[in-house]
């Protein structure tokens, strides 16, 4: 995966994640300043890793990719609370999975496995102790759903995950996000995306099986979710959004008491976007047909932005993640 990547210091390494940070606090005047920071991955024109801050500028990683990179928030532990750190999991030539910290620069995430197109990731809370799961997971070759697990530590690579297969069907990657985390237990509240070979996406949770879902949708799906002082009565929102079969951006919202109807907001879309949850907003990014980044926000009180171009040329479409604070992840 690795032949064109750069080798990465840990100070350079450790620098690079400070610009691309520092460059996601700042927020336009049109959102409130709790909306937190957000951060965009992609694989470039040469297939190399970029990621940036909403706002702020592209900032190369190299690696050579075959999918839209996933990226979890990892919560910090520091008092008072400061916004989670990004952890980032891209699917390489060699159809490993791979990521990178500033002890270690690119290494292989866990000892051997085969995904196929972009690979899932989240980090959610145990429940117990204070702990916190990282979950992974992918379209096995056998196009099934695939996924490991490991108790967040430190984070150096390789990771004692075990891939087990979830079965299915599917023909993109996958997505993974919490759903109704404060009435479930954990294995019921992390619930997997994936597009079946019906056109339909299907859903499954780790205690449940397969369910289809309404929605049609072309390209990897996405979905992110929050903790939210701003939701009435469960205080928590999970957002899902794909590219449509009319190729524009389509979303829907579940604040832990079921799925509202699709809506689309538009757009023309290549391949599957990327999703920002977080405690006030959420903000979509999708490759363009121009082939450029863009991205569109709305609030969980229902306003709604204009779409913004973030530039860039990509392929593969995108990922995203909002930095939560730990007491807004869920």
């Amino acid at each position: 995966m690795l032949v064109r990547s750069r080798t990465w210091s840990p100070s350079l390494v450790l620098a690079v994640l400070a610009i691309v940070l520092s460059s996601a606090f700042p927020v336009t005047t049109a959102l409130a300043a709790s909306s937190g920071p957000e951060i965009e991955g992609v694989a470039g024109s040469d297939a190399s890793l970029f990621l940036r801050g909403n706002p702020g500028p592209w900032v190369g990683f190299g690696g050579i990719l075959i999918g839209a990179p996933a990226i979890a928030s990892v919560p910090s532990t520091t008092q008072p609370e400061t916004p989670g750190t990004p952890f980032v999991v891209v699917n390489g030539t060699d159809h490993n999975l791979w990521t990178f910290n500033q002890q270690q620069g690119w290494t292989h995430l866990t000892a051997s496995d085969y995904c196929i197109d972009n690979p899932a990731a989240v980090i959610t809370s145990a429940h117990a102790a204070g702990a916190f799961v990282l979950t992974v997971a992918c379209q096995g070759i056998d196009h099934a759903l695939w996924f490991a697990q490991t108790q967040v530590g430190d984070l150096l690579t390789p990771l004692p995950l075990t891939w087990q297969s979830l079965g299915g069907l599917m023909v993109n990657g996958p997505a993974v996000a919490a759903v109704d985390p404060v009435h479930r237990t954990v294995n019921d509240e992390l619930t997997f995306f994936v597009n079946g070979i019906d056109g339909h996406v299907w859903t499954r949770t780790l205690s449940t099986g397969w369910s289809q879902m309404p929605w049609e949708c072309i390209g990897h799906p996405a979905a992110a979710a929050t903790l939210s002082t701003l939701i009435p009565a469960t205080g928590q929102v999970t957002v899902f959004a794909c590219q449509g079969i009319d190729h524009t951006l389509w979303f829907s919202h579940n604040f832990g008491n079921g799925w509202i109807d699709t809506q689309s907001l538009g757009g023309l879309l290549v391949d599957g976007p990327g999703v920002a949850v977080g405690p006030t907003t959420a903000t979509f990014f999708v490759e363009g047909v121009d082939r450029a980044g863009w991205h569109r926000t709305i609030t969980h009180g229902g306003n709604v932005f204009d779409w913004t171009s973030d530039g860039g040329i990509l392929q593969f479409g995108t990922g995203a993640a909002a930095l939560l604070f730990r007491s807004d992840n869920p």
